[in-house]
């Protein structure tokens, strides 16, 4: 089975894994995956990270340079063979090797844990939600693309992206198509005419291997895809697998994988702390490019708080955290214990919402993309917000605005501090001390 247990963030899930052994623990990146290690409490083994300060400079881009395009392959070859002369390299591939083979306890990241047979292990525990490298998304430029088929020498690989082309660029805009039925006859060699060109800026590569793609109407020179990387490929489908998160869907996981779903929800939890939510303006990223409506959101919060908002609009508070935004803040705990604010609404880009949901076979029209401002009932909460037709489109939408701001707002850890946490946005949160009244017995509890 896979089982997702939806907890409320700082509930002490982390804590539970340093002691288990004969298992696989991923963790959503390398810098998560050793703070954990430095507190492990049963003998482990971890998947190294890539020592990139140890290795020049121009080996270092080559291989960041790869692995963005979608070359792993071509990037795991070059470090292979840069490690019969760097001792670097070669301790990485040596650590990496014992960790792949190893019965104890394998500390490692989402991707690895996807990607690598571990067939010494029965059990994959995800800490954090794995869903962005389950359904990964990507997007390149047309010119690209354009640039590839003119220098592929193969007459069937050339006609075949050609078509493929023309189909692009005559289809519909906000429309997902399935990329499965272009099937190239020596991706290798394709392979190698990316590498071999720097003049390509965008994932490429990955495109080519994605399940499915779309033109977004407002830009068309620029083509997203997604990639399904399944729970129930290869030998993926007889483990068991446990995801623990605070943001963790319900509705998402099961329309992917059915029965073998079991869903635990402990995430609705009293805090000792409270958020203190102020609704009057949207703060989308369209809405914080106003300078009236920034400067009085800026005027309710309290002196020298430290601010999580876009990275974008990090410029305009004095106190804006330096390394954590939004989408940028899985795991953190630099600000646990104090006082925060966070300013703002996140969205994504509408079309990615169109190939979750085709990745999801959510039955979708062009009617149903089509968003508008609407009242809607979620969480238990009407609100307004410009959102979809269509309800399966809006859980969606709302699922990755709530994962951003949860992320967010659980680095204080209100959960188990008695902190405030001011949060300025019109999607409101259940948790939140929303009217005049909760906001007042919100701060008496805490003798604020």
């Amino acid at each position: 089975s896979i089982w997702v247990i939806r907890k409320a963030t700082g509930l002490g899930g982390t804590a539970k894994l340093l002691n288990l052994t004969d298992k696989i623990i991923a963790f959503p990146n390398h810098f998560l995956k050793s703070e954990v290690a430095s507190n492990f409490k049963v003998p482990f083994v971890s998947t190294p990270d890539l020592p990139f300060d140890k290795i020049n400079e121009k080996l270092s881009k080559r291989i960041k340079y790869l692995y963005s395009i979608g070359a792993v392959i071509s990037a795991n070859n070059l470090i292979k063979r840069e490690s019969k002369t760097n001792k670097d390299l070669k301790a990485y591939l040596q650590e990496t090797l014992k960790a792949y083979v190893s019965c104890n306890t394998v500390l490692t990241t989402h991707s690895k844990a996807l990607f690598i047979d571990f067939n010494n292990h029965n059990t994959i525990i995800f800490d954090e939600d794995p869903l962005s490298t389950i359904l990964e998304t990507g997007e390149i430029t047309l010119n690209d693309l354009n640039r590839l088929a003119q220098a592929v020498t193969n007459k069937k690989d050339k006609n075949i992206l050609e078509k493929y082309i023309n189909i692009i660029t005559s289809g519909l805009t906000n429309c997902v198509e399935s990329s499965k039925e272009f099937i190239l006859n020596n991706i290798s060699a394709i392979e190698d005419i990316i590498l071999n060109n720097k003049d390509y800026d965008s994932n490429v590569l990955n495109f080519l291997k994605s399940d499915y793609y779309a033109l977004e109407e407002s830009d068309v020179s620029k083509l997203y895809f997604l990639k399904h990387n399944s729970l129930n490929s290869g030998n993926l489908r007889n483990k068991k697998i446990i995801i623990l998160s605070a943001t963790a869907n319900e509705f998402i996981y099961k329309a992917l994988y059915g029965n073998r779903v079991k869903f635990i929800d402990i995430s609705k939890v009293e805090l000792k702390g409270a958020i203190i939510q102020d609704t009057q303006y949207s703060l989308s990223r369209a809405s914080m490019k106003n300078e009236k409506v920034l400067n009085e959101v800026k005027s309710k919060l309290p002196e020298d708080i430290d601010v999580i908002t876009f990275a974008g609009f990090k410029h305009s508070f004095e106190n804006a955290v330096p390394d954590l935004h939004f989408g940028k803040c899985t795991g953190s705990n630099i600000l646990e214990g104090k006082d925060l604010a966070v300013i703002g609404t996140p969205h994504i880009k509408s079309i990615q919402y169109l190939l979750y949901a085709k990745a999801l076979d959510i039955k979708i029209s062009p009617h149903d993309f089509k968003m508008n401002l609407s009242r809607v009932i979620h969480n238990d909460l009407e609100f307004r917000i410009v959102t979809f037709n269509k309800k399966e489109l809006q859980w969606i939408q709302f699922h990755f605005i709530e994962e951003q701001i949860k992320q967010a707002i659980g680095r204080g850890r209100a959960l188990r501090n008695m902190i405030i946490v001011y949060f300025h946005s019109s999607y409101p949160l259940p948790e939140s001390c929303l009217t005049e009244k909760e906001k007042y017995i919100g701060l008496c509890k805490l003798n604020r």
